[in-house]
Parts: structure tokens; sequence; C-alpha cells
């Protein structure tokens, strides 16, 4: 035949022969001609199909035809086929489970090297808001008594919130307590406090180094806040 395309006599039914080169070719009652193309390529996504050994391309009726293993396998798939019920089983494969791992963070909390530099009285801190300065610091019966000066040079009306006050010391905090103040928390613009103190509880086990933190906030409506914050040395 022209183009090197040899006629051959094929019987049975010519998709079984196809999937098994290996196997023969068993006649139903069916007569058919068939073609080998052994000049025809077939390419899967841009490349080049290679074919089995033994495997050839067949064109039967304006067909192409070629082992559905080769094809099969090629694009990852697995073909069985039963006698028994003369079935083709092609199966896509299972995917792999996938096992993701989940990395929790863990937080080490180090203790920081820098050493606290703590002053002795009086300290003062001067901001764009306020200025506020401790004067001095004494305990008695159970409670400790903060003594400061305040002045409000933030052009609003300001709350010095001695009720959020608290000392810390080796990790405990100690609070101010609700006992009776000798001055109100709000403080207008260009007011000055002075002689004024805060009061801590339970502070008989307070030491004499400490930290001192005072909030304070806008009572005008503004969202400022800041604390105010002191290391002191009450030696």
């Amino acid at each position: 035949m022209i183009n090197n395309k040899i006629k051959i006599f094929v019987m049975g039914f010519a998709t079984a022969a196809i999937i098994f080169g290996s196997q023969n070719i068993f006649a139903l009652g069916q007569k058919v001609y068939a073609y080998f193309c052994d000049d025809y390529k077939i390419e899967i996504d841009g490349l080049e199909l290679k074919l089995m050994d033994g495997t050839r391309i067949l064109n039967y009726g304006d067909r192409t035809y070629l082992s559905v293993r080769n094809i099969a396998e090629s694009l990852g798939t697995t073909v069985k086929w039963n006698g028994e019920s003369k079935t083709i089983s092609i199966n896509k494969p299972k995917a792999e489970e996938k096992i993701v791992e989940k990395t929790i963070e863990k937080i080490v909390e180090v203790p920081s090297d820098k050493k606290v530099n703590y002053q002795r009285l009086p300290l003062k801190l001067n901001k764009k808001s306020c200025i506020v300065q401790i004067n001095g610091f004494e305990k008695k019966n159970g409670l400790a008594y903060v003594y400061l000066d305040v002045k409000n040079k933030s052009g609003e009306s300001l709350n010095l919130n001695y009720d959020k006050a608290k000392i810390i010391c080796n990790g405990k905090e100690y609070s101010s307590t609700l006992l009776s103040h000798d001055f109100d928390n709000a403080i207008e613009n260009e007011d000055k406090l002075t002689d004024k103190n805060i009061i801590f509880e339970d502070t008989n086990d307070l030491e004499n180094e400490f930290t001192l933190q005072i909030p304070v906030s806008s009572s005008s409506g503004s969202s400022y806040k800041e604390t105010f914050e002191f290391n002191i040395s009450a030696d």
C-alpha cells in the first residue's frame, strides 16, 4: 500500500485487540479492515508519546486507534483487563493523603538583661501634656504613701487617674486604695496640684526599689492617654 501502510485483516472487536497488543484478536462474526500507520505521531501536552514495544497505531473507519494502556499510563492512570467479565478498567491513582503539620509558635519570655535604673526622690517627668513630680514616699501601717505635684499644661482638662495608679515590685502589683485622697482627679488647664498624695494598700512586703505608674487622660473628650512611670529607690 501507499506510504508503507499494510492492509491487514482483523478479526474480532478492534478495541479489545488494541488494549493489550500481546493478546489475540477474537472473532465475533465480523470482518474489519485496518491499516498500520507507522508514520503517525501522537502528542500529549506538546510532547510526543513514546509507543510501547510492539505497539503500532492503526487506522480503521477513518479513526485512529492505539493501545488503551499506552495512552492511559502516559496520563498517569492504570489499566486492567478482566477476562471473565470482559471489562477494561481505567483508574486514576488514589490521591495521597497529605499530612499537614501545624507549627505552633512557642513564645518564651526571656528575662531582660537590662538593669532597671532606680533613682532616689524627688523625680520629675516633664511631658507635653503635664509635669508630674514625685517628692516623697513612706510606708506605715501596711499602707504606702506617694507624695507628688502635678502641673497641667495641655490646653485641656485632664484626669490624674490615681485610682488606676499602681506600684510594681518583683512582678507583684500593688493597687491604690479607695481611702480618701486629698485632691480631686480633675486638673484644669494651667492648674497645679501641690503636696498631694496617692495611697497604696497591702504593702507590708513592698521592697524599697519599685516602679510607680500613674495614668493621665483627657477629661474633655479627646483621645489623649498617657502613663507616667518612675523607677524609684526609696532607701
